[in-house]
């Protein structure tokens, strides 16, 4: 998730005190969210989707689901669940 020039990690996954965008490397221009709709984040209560949805309005935002991954080659697409959060809207890539 580094990789991106900001990754974002939404507050009570994990450890997380706040939804927030945090500084990556910088080698792609995009975002992305590790662990999307996982076990521990449906038992929180938390509406991990409608915060995606929201920080969706400020940039795009690919959220990668558990044993799935995001593959980046001039091109996007993916392996397993990938979602893509833009302008509010989530579609499946």
């Amino acid at each position: 998730m580094s990789i991106c020039d900001k990754y974002f990690v939404v507050k009570d996954q994990g450890f997380r005190t706040k939804t927030q965008f945090e500084k990556g490397i910088g080698l792609v221009d995009f975002s992305v969210s590790v662990h999307y709709a996982s076990p521990i984040a449906y038992f929180s209560g938390k509406n991990f989707e409608e915060e995606h949805r929201k920080a969706s309005l400020k940039r795009d935002i690919y959220a990668i689901k558990e044993n799935s991954c995001l593959v980046y080659d001039e091109k996007i697409s993916s392996i397993g669940e990938v979602y893509r959060f833009s302008k509010g809207k989530k579609t499946r890539i």
